[in-house]
Order: C-alpha cells, then sequence, then structure tokens
C-alpha cells in the first residue's frame, strides 16, 4: 500500500458533500429572497397603516408599537363591553387595553358616567344621536381630571407622542361602524394637554360642558372653557371626515386615558340636541 491512504470511497463522500453545500446555499439564496420579500411587504403594510400619522410620530415608534400598526391594532383589546343608560340616552361602555400603554386601572362606572383611576382607558359611545348630518349636541357635565404625577414642561410633539408622558384627558371622536373596525375622527381632547402649545404645567381641569355642531361644511367645537374652532372636510387628525363612510350613522365618542397616578371623572347631566346654529 507504500503510505498511500484508501480512496475507494471518495466519490460517494464527494457527492454527499456537493448535496450539503447544495443545500446550504439553496437555503441561504431562499431565506434572502424570502427576508426581502417578507421586509417588503411589512414595509407596504406598516406604511399604509401609519400614513396617518405624522412624520415625528412614526420616528418614535417601538418595535411593539409597529406590531400593532401592522396588525391593524388587532393587538389591542376591549373588556367589559356593555350597555348604558345615561341622562336619558343610550351608551356603549368599555375598557380598552392597549399595547401602547399600561391600560389596566380600574374604572368606576356609575349612573351618569364614570371614574376612571390611574392608568385606564374608558370608552363610551353615543348609540341614540346620528351626527352624520346637520345637527348641533351639547352635553352639559362634569368633566374634570387630576394627575399626581410630575407632569414636565412641554411644547413639543413629544407630549403626544411619547407613551412614557403623564396625562388625563377626555377625547371627543366622530366614528363609523365598518366592519374591520371603526374609523375615528378625532375633534377634540379635554384634560392637561388641551393647551399643549402655550406650554402645560397643569395637573388638574374642569369643564362644565361642550359641543359639537355639523353643519354639513364643517365641524365646530366649544366648551366651557371659551375653546371654540372649526374642522373641515380636508383637516386630518387620526382620519380625515371623507374617510368616515358617507353612508353610514356616525357615532359621537367621549372616551378617557389617564396615563400616570390621578383620575378622571364623567357626570353628564343633560344632552340637548338641535338644528344647527341659525337652522
Amino acid at each position: 500500500m507504500g503510505g498511500i491512504w484508501y480512496t475507494g470511497n471518495m466519490p460517494t463522500i464527494v457527492k454527499i458533500v456537493a448535496v450539503v453545500i447544495f443545500i446550504v446555499i439553496f437555503v441561504v439564496v431562499a431565506y434572502s429572497i424570502t427576508t426581502k420579500i417578507t421586509k417588503q411587504v411589512f414595509d407596504n403594510v406598516f406604511e399604509k397603516e401609519t400614513a396617518r400619522l405624522p412624520q415625528a410620530q412614526k420616528g418614535s415608534l417601538t418595535p411593539v408599537d409597529i406590531a400593532n400598526y401592522v396588525s391593524g391594532g388587532r393587538l389591542n383589546r376591549v373588556d367589559n363591553l356593555h350597555q348604558v343608560s345615561w341622562a336619558g340616552h343610550n351608551f356603549e361602555v368599555s375598557q380598552l387595553r392597549d399595547v401602547n400603554y399600561k391600560s389596566d386601572g380600574k374604572i368606576e362606572w356609575t349612573d351618569n358616567g364614570f371614574l376612571a383611576h390611574d392608568y385606564s382607558m374608558p370608552r363610551s359611545k353615543l348609540l341614540d344621536v346620528n351626527m352624520n348630518q346637520k345637527i348641533k349636541i351639547k352635553v352639559t357635565a362634569n368633566m374634570e381630571g387630576k394627575l399626581e404625577s410630575d407632569v414636565p414642561k412641554c411644547t413639543t410633539d413629544a407630549c403626544f407622542f411619547d407613551h412614557s408622558y403623564p396625562f388625563a384627558e377626555f377625547g371627543v371622536y366622530f366614528v363609523d361602524n365598518k366592519d374591520d373596525g371603526e374609523i375615528r375622527f378625532g375633534i377634540a381632547l379635554i384634560g392637561t394637554r388641551d393647551r399643549i402649545a402655550l406650554g402645560n404645567a397643569r395637573n388638574k381641569f374642569k369643564f362644565d360642558w361642550f359641543s359639537v355642531e355639523n353643519t354639513g361644511k364643517e365641524i365646530i367645537f366649544e366648551d366651557s372653557s371659551g375653546r371654540k374652532f372649526a374642522l373641515d372636510k380636508n383637516t386630518r387628525t387620526n382620519h380625515t371626515l371623507s374617510e368616515l363612510n358617507q353612508g353610514d350613522e356616525w357615532r359621537l365618542r367621549i372616551n378617557s386615558h389617564v396615563n400616570g397616578k390621578g383620575y378622571t371623572k364623567l357626570e353628564i347631566k343633560e344632552i340637548q340636541v338641535t338644528p344647527p346654529s341659525g337652522k
């Protein structure tokens, strides 16, 4: 044998090695292609789902936020969904559990509203008034709140987009009833952040009433603090008015969010429904 190593099985070994190399290359190439396709799909869905957001907010999104937007918000859930009667009107109420915020705080439902404690997100929707017409609604209520958390002075978008920023507030919206989730048009915030552009140093608030008027051309909002402004079909908040289902009835939402130590209280006393001003 003269020191020569036996090579009788070399062809078989070479074939095995070749097959293994081929499989490895195939997996690497397939993984690369799949990753590129998946990323492209992910990017397209993400851009579509966040198209309504300001660029400043997009840049501050966390991985959890991104997953939430790409999944269409389906990571959030609603607990304790039920109907109540407040001030002679029917409401649907619930507690929102949001993956972006700590939102498991206690909510006390009362005969005419709620008391929301630390880190809670009560939601309410007025069921028997159609806001998709020329109409004006005035809600007379005790709407108050307070923060025990330190409230840093802030006049930038970070006050709205930083999830750790404390606030206590009510949100007023129009919503439709799409099968795959309602479209929400934000009208006004009532709370510790509603004067954010002037500097936010307050940690408590109290309002006695607000009104929302649909003139057919614009939405006019007023409240007991003297604030008054109009939103038209081109005004973009969560969405534009044109994105709401025009053939559907629109409902008025009065939501709340206590993002920190504190509370909000809603006590509805009267709901007046009238034609628009001057009609």
